[in-house]
């Protein structure tokens, strides 16, 4: 069984690309922000916890030492900002601008032994009939009609001791279609962007991904019907119940499953109520062969949020080991989608001046990097090691400026003293 059959591969490549249809926009910042740090039970920061407000639908997610911050204009207020995460009570706020810093611990939301009970006494449904009635529901569980959604995206390479070497971020406007059409790719925009190469990098770097942006359409695994939730090909995996979970108040099925080669494992989250997809892990053992490198431990995690009566994609993280060849060096490259906002009504299409094409690499493509560009969008905090890198990088930066400006204007005086001479 080839790999590339169930898990669509974001190639690298080194390219140099014309964007005619790159859109600057500027959006006003908002006029409050929300920030906050979301503990578990016993006092550790929880990651990508889902920090959102409903009407209308916007939303951010805690990084990796469980940070947010939330903007959100005057209109937002006077309704609850939602804190949500598999496993865990949903909590809520009230939002107000008098409301700035936000410490919360999320509570264990567990079966009780009550309902473990009561549970027992019915037989119990079969993996694969769960799985059948949740890919024969896709269309009843997720939009049948486009949707716009605002993304934002980052992707990072780092070296395997930890050090940044390259970072990229924009934020997306996506049209993504019905789901009763799984090949197409939809339709997306680069409405902001921003990257860096760390210096020392700078003549190495070249592991960014190709397509990477699409990743929030080639990765839909519900939207592409993957081999894995597909009922023509469950002979290629074993699956097996490994209990249950709550997400948002409601049970949800956990399913783990692996390949028939053992190279490829991960689980399967399903809400009991409806069957819908709840979160897809994939682990790949595997390692790939691509033109001087080698791609190997591939980690994805799809999550997907309710709203207005149906599912929606809400965040994307993968992550890959890049060998190089030529020169030994591993690169840890990974790459994010965050859903902050989601729009249902007045759909539109993307103009095509204006799409991004798949076969563009994104970070080609990218502005230079500025520290304050993300004032106002909801966006994934980074985390203390990148935002240290950043802060440090831009100091460098300042630097170079203004020495290139000092050097600069010395060469351009020099042929005037001569002259005098």
């Amino acid at each position: 069984m080839q790999l590339r059959n169930i898990v669509p591969i974001f190639l690298c490549t080194v390219l140099a690309v014309s964007c005619p249809f790159f859109i600057e926009a500027q959006t006003p910042p908002p006029a409050v922000s929300v920030t906050g740090i979301i503990f578990d039970e016993e006092g550790e920061p929880l990651p990508g916890v889902n920090v959102y407000v409903k009407n209308p639908m916007r939303g951010t997610s805690t990084n990796g030492d469980g940070q947010f911050t939330f903007h959100f204009p005057k209109n937002y207020q006077a309704q609850y900002l939602y804190l949500s995460s598999i496993g865990y009570h949903t909590d809520s706020v009230w939002l107000d601008d008098k409301r700035a810093m936000l410490d919360i611990s999320l509570k264990p939301d567990v079966l009780t032994m009550d309902e473990v009970v009561v549970t027992s006494q019915v037989k119990p449904e079969s993996e694969i009939s769960i799985l059948r009635k949740a890919f024969d529901r896709i269309l009843a569980n997720y939009p049948t009609n486009p949707v716009n959604y605002s993304v934002f995206y980052r992707e990072t390479t780092k070296m395997m001791d930890g050090q940044y070497a390259a970072v990229a971020e924009a934020m997306l406007d996506i049209f993504k279609n019905s789901y009763n059409k799984p090949k197409d790719r939809g339709q997306i925009k680069i409405e902001k962007s921003r990257k860096n190469i760390i210096p020392q990098y700078d003549s190495i770097v070249f592991m960014y991904f190709y397509g990477g942006p699409y990743a929030f359409i080639a990765k839909d695994y519900v939207l592409t019907r993957a081999k894995l939730i597909n009922p023509a090909h469950f002979n290629q995996f074993r699956y097996k119940k490994a209990g249950m979970t709550r997400f948002e108040g409601q049970d949800v099925y956990i399913i783990d499953f692996s390949s028939s080669k053992n190279d490829i494992n991960g689980r399967l989250f399903i809400n009991k109520a409806d069957y819908a997809y709840v979160r897809i892990e994939i682990k790949t053992a595997q390692t790939i062969q691509d033109n001087g490198f080698d791609r190997s431990h591939i980690s994805e995690a799809i999550q997907y949020i309710p709203h207005q009566g149906k599912w929606h994609l809400h965040q994307i993280k993968y992550t890959e080991y890049k060998h190089i060849h030529s020169s030994g060096i591993i690169f840890d490259c990974s790459l994010e989608h965050l859903t902050v906002q989601i729009k249902t009504d007045s759909v539109k299409t993307i103009p095509s001046r204006q799409r991004l094409l798949y076969n563009n690499p994104f970070y080609e493509m990218a502005k230079d990097y500025d520290p304050k560009y993300w004032d106002g969008y909801n966006i994934i905090q980074q985390d203390e090691s990148l935002q240290e890198v950043l802060e440090s990088l831009h100091s460098i930066e300042e630097i170079n400026k203004a020495m290139t400006k000092q050097f600069d204007r010395e060469q351009a005086e020099e042929p005037k003293k001569r002259q005098k001479k």
